[in-house]
């Protein structure tokens, strides 16, 4: 007689655990993500940036010193470097930095948060820091985003909070119908004022603005949540550990020294030929003799964009050189002498494109793209200084001296107001005589930075009526703006936007009587 079997259901998987301590962290990270999303909606972001990222980096360090763990110098340094770095939003009123350091700040967060709520990670960025900058981005966060909501609505025992979940649920019901009403009752002026008085916004504006922040910052925070969970439980840990992280780079060497060096000697041959052909132009540029027969800009551009082109397939030859030639006794040589010749190739190029600049800035003045590439040369320069040390110093952490030249570049740039030295450098250049003309239109191009160098040169006495005339033009425009951004923004835009160089504008302004004193409040 057959025994009737009874049906037993698969035991459920264990569900994860939250301390109160990360349920806490997955409401301050809703919270810091809609401060975020909140930043991409404003024009500006200076100052607001600079609260999220101090927010941000601040609760996190205390996150990670409460869970009792050994804490390294490294978990206090890159914080300190990235809120330094995030200084310079205030201090810079050019969008393309300010959009660099956001993502360095961001970068250098999450790369944190992996290596101190994990204890992984290398001790200074060394060859494995792209595995583990790989790790930290995208395999441990992105598997664990849904972990957030358990963590907001588990209630103790592990169960779900059902009636929490019932009220945010009837709450997301609720947006549509509410808007619509406030929309159909926004004819009555009296309503429209008590509730833009209740809100300080425009009500649908101020709706709208909110939903869409929201919608922004829910995915945002399950990165963030899922980054700080899954690295403080270590999981994934297995993949891309240092072990198998050495044997990719290992099956990767398997170039033979002689093709690797057949690859690069024919560029070399080039090189050589060409600087012999070009010899009287490259001397003439660190002599400050512009050859015959050539213009100004077209001498300078095509340093420029000559060193660019060759120090771009310089670096791709030696980093595929490193990538895959086998690791060798004998082999071992030929790669440091392909290195270092090309390394002072190309230092060579940089060093004679900076003095075409320097040649070209003295004659026509700075701009934003003048200044930007010089600086942006002399990280190269420093770079490849850096690549023929390392062929000596054997030791040397290349990956993370690249990402601190980087970094230092980028700070030195972003807390130099450049808006501010190139219109001051233009002005003085022009009423001392060293420059012929000066471009008054190019101020507009430029941040509220050119507007105190402007008002000191609406100050000279001897200005021509032409450049007078520009110069008042330029300096009623920049009053109107200002003004006018004071009385349409809200009081969230003002202080996200809030900067040094457009504080020094508004100074400047009141100063010369183009704003009246309290006008304009910051």
């Amino acid at each position: 007689m057959e025994q009737n079997t009874v049906y037993a259901p698969p035991e459920p998987e264990n569900k994860p655990r939250f301390s109160p301590q990360q349920k806490t962290a997955a409401i301050v990270s809703l919270l810091v993500c809609f401060l975020a999303a909140r930043l991409l909606t404003a024009p500006e972001c200076a100052l607001g940036t600079l609260i999220v990222a101090g927010i941000a980096y601040v609760l996190t360090a205390v996150y990670v010193f409460i869970n009792a763990r050994p804490v390294s110098p490294r978990d206090a340094v890159i914080p300190t470097v990235a809120l330094v770095l995030s200084v310079g939003c205030i201090f810079t009123s050019v969008p393309v930095l300010r959009g660099l350091i956001c993502l360095a700040v961001l970068v250098m967060y999450i790369y944190w948060v992996y290596c101190a709520l994990s204890s992984s990670g290398e001790a200074f960025p060394g060859r494995l820091a792209f595995f583990d900058l790989l790790k930290a981005c995208l395999i441990v966060p992105i598997p664990s985003m849904g972990t957030l909501w358990p963590a907001l609505f588990q209630k103790r025992g592990g169960k779900s909070n059902r009636t929490l979940w019932l009220v945010l649920a009837g709450i997301a019901i609720a947006v549509v119908p509410t808007a619509v009403i406030i929309a159909l009752l926004s004819y009555d002026a009296a309503f429209t004022d008590l509730l833009g008085k209740i809100t300080d916004w425009h009500p649908l504006r101020s709706i709208f603005s909110n939903f869409y922040c929201v919608v922004l910052g829910i995915p945002m925070a399950m990165y963030l949540f899922g980054l700080i969970y899954a690295s403080q439980a270590r999981l994934r840990r297995d993949i891309l550990t240092p072990e198998t992280s050495d044997r990719v780079i290992s099956a990767m060497r398997f170039a033979p020294s002689p093709l690797v060096a057949a690859a690069l000697s024919p560029a070399l041959v080039i090189y050589v030929i060409f600087f012999i052909s070009q010899w009287g132009n490259y001397v003439s540029a660190f002599t400050g003799v512009k050859p015959e027969g050539v213009i100004y800009s077209d001498y300078a551009r095509e340093g420029f964009f000559e060193l660019c082109a060759v120090a771009a397939i310089n670096a791709l030859m030696i980093l595929a050189a490193n990538l895959f030639m086998r690791r060798a006794k004998k082999a071992a040589p030929v790669l440091r002498v392909y290195s270092c010749v090309y390394s002072v190739f190309t230092l060579v190029l940089i060093a004679t494109a900076l003095s075409k600049m320097a040649l070209y800035i003295g004659e026509f003045g700075l701009t934003r793209l003048r200044l930007l590439t010089s600086c942006f040369m002399v990280l190269m320069a420093v770079c490849f200084l850096a690549l023929l040390v390392a062929q000596f110093v054997r030791k040397l952490p290349l990956v993370g001296v690249f990402a601190a030249a980087a970094i230092l570049s980028l700070g030195a740039v972003s807390l130099t107001d450049v808006d501010e030295v190139i219109a001051s450098y233009n002005v003085r250049a022009y009423v001392s005589g060293r420059l012929e003309m000066l471009d008054v239109y190019h101020f507009y191009d430029l941040g509220y930075g050119a507007v105190p160098a402007a008002v000191e040169l609406s100050e000279t006495e001897w200005l021509d009526p032409i450049t007078a005339e520009e110069v008042e033009n330029y300096l009623t425009w920049a009053s109107d703006d200002l003004s006018s951004q004071n009385e349409v923004r809200t009081p969230a835009e003002k202080l996200f936007s809030w900067s040094i160089p457009r504080a020094k504008a508004v100074a400047a302004l009141e100063k010369a009587g183009y704003l009246e004193d309290g006008l304009l409040k910051n």
